[in-house]
């Protein structure tokens, strides 16, 4: 898969930002790099000291991996969300500046590519997204936060290093295997791990989501992210207020027809809107 992900990739002069296995936690995590690099690196599978990690490349023109259930009503919000903050509105086939699609680039379905021993550390997909990973090729550990407690996940978000309470941890991981995957609701502390030996390379296509019955813990989420935006993947700053207002707009919407159950209860929703 990882040979037939650079086949796809045509342009050896684009840009991809790579993560840099030697940088602190007070420095840029990434690194932009090009496909020709990238690519002549990959090509010898031998594991490096400072592993490559490819973050969230967009997919080229390949097959789609996103599994099925996904297609289904109840999973679409963040694709009407999406629509919604281009077109507001309108039905009509998109039409929509470069400026406003970036706002909601290919989050459905996207790349992870790794070297062996490469590590993400524990974080939270920003905007709220809920997520899922499907395995490609070689075996990948994903770990979480059990704990969903709110005091949990607040001394979390305070301190990264943050093991659980004495004598209980609260972490827990798998191993995935080509043709598995996983998927996570909002606000979920993960991280990812690879084995460190030669031919160990990782490829995971991922997207996000959200359904429509968890737009409370979506807001949540979006405030606890504000407030400690050290525990995300990427700055919420830029695009987060055209996320909330679309999807304050959706919700209203479809609490005025009073499709309550849709949006998780009536008690749900009046929290924020």
């Amino acid at each position: 898969p990882i040979q037939e992900f650079f086949e796809w990739m045509r342009d050896d002069e684009a840009k991809l930002s790579v993560s840099d296995a030697s940088c602190t936690l007070d420095e840029p995590s990434a690194v932009e790099m090009d496909v020709g690099t990238i690519r002549a690196r990959f090509a010898d599978a031998s594991a490096h000291e400072e592993p490559w990690n490819l973050l969230e490349v967009g997919k080229p023109h390949m097959r789609s991996f996103r599994p099925t259930m996904f297609d289904e009503f109840k999973y679409s919000f963040l694709k009407y969300l999406g629509d919604f903050a281009i077109m507001g509105s309108h039905g009509a086939r998109m039409r929509a500046s470069a400026s406003q699609i970036l706002k909601f680039p290919g989050l459905q379905e996207w790349v992870l590519i790794a070297e062996a021993g490469a590590i993400t550390l524990p974080h939270q997909d920003s905007h709220g997204y809920s997520t899922w990973l499907k395995v490609l090729q070689g075996e990948v550990g994903f770990g979480w936060l059990a704990s969903q407690d709110e005091n949990h996940v607040e001394a979390w978000s305070k301190d990264r290093f943050w093991k659980g309470p004495k004598n209980n941890p609260q972490w827990r991981y798998i191993v995935l295997r080509p043709g598995e995957w996983v998927r996570f609701p909002s606000g979920t502390t993960h991280f990812v791990f690879r084995r460190s030996a030669d031919d160990a390379q990782t490829m995971m296509i991922g997207g996000h989501y959200l359904e429509w019955s968890g737009v409370e813990k979506w807001m949540r989420v979006i405030i606890n992210q504000l407030n400690h935006p050290d525990a995300t993947n990427e700055s919420l700053v830029e695009d987060i207020v055209s996320h909330v207002k679309a999807g304050c707009k959706l919700i209203k919407k479809e609490a005025m027809k009073g499709n309550w159950d849709l949006l998780g209860g009536k008690d749900a929703v009046t929290r924020f809107w």
